[in-house]
């Protein structure tokens, strides 16, 4: 095997894991997050509703603590949630500013226990798996 091909393997492997099965139920999307996404999730929610107050958070993700603590509440142990859009652009946001929130990659990795590459990536393949929904029949 040639070592390109094995590289591409591995990165479709990473873009994979970053891509949630969603389906459209409704008029919201069915969203199943892996437990490597939840603890993705949550480790990138627990530092945004730790700001000092509610206008920070505000600022950074255009919801408040509560819109956004009622989203982390929905991924405990749940295979499946259903999800409006709102809802999704909560988890986008929250996804995309935590990006910004840390200096150096290290300590993005040592609050989050993640790197931002992988934050990032969820965030862009929640919006592709909700494009591509379906719906679940």
């Amino acid at each position: 095997m040639k070592a390109g091909t094995s590289c591409r393997k591995l990165r479709d492997k990473v873009v994979r894991r970053e891509i949630p099965t969603v389906a459209r139920r409704g008029d919201g999307f069915a969203v199943r997050f892996t437990k490597w996404q939840r603890d993705l999730l949550a480790g990138s929610i627990e530092p945004v509703t730790n700001l000092r107050t509610e206008e920070a958070v505000l600022i950074r993700t255009g919801f408040t603590k509560n819109q956004i603590t009622q989203i982390e509440s929905s991924l405990d142990g749940l295979e499946e949630h259903t999800y409006s859009v709102k809802e999704l652009h909560v988890i986008y946001s929250v996804l995309v500013s935590v990006c910004s929130m840390f200096g150096p990659e290290e300590a993005f990795h040592t609050r989050t226990g993640f790197f931002r590459e992988n934050a990032l990536g969820l965030a862009e393949g929640l919006v592709k798996a909700v494009g591509d929904a379906r719906t679940d029949s």
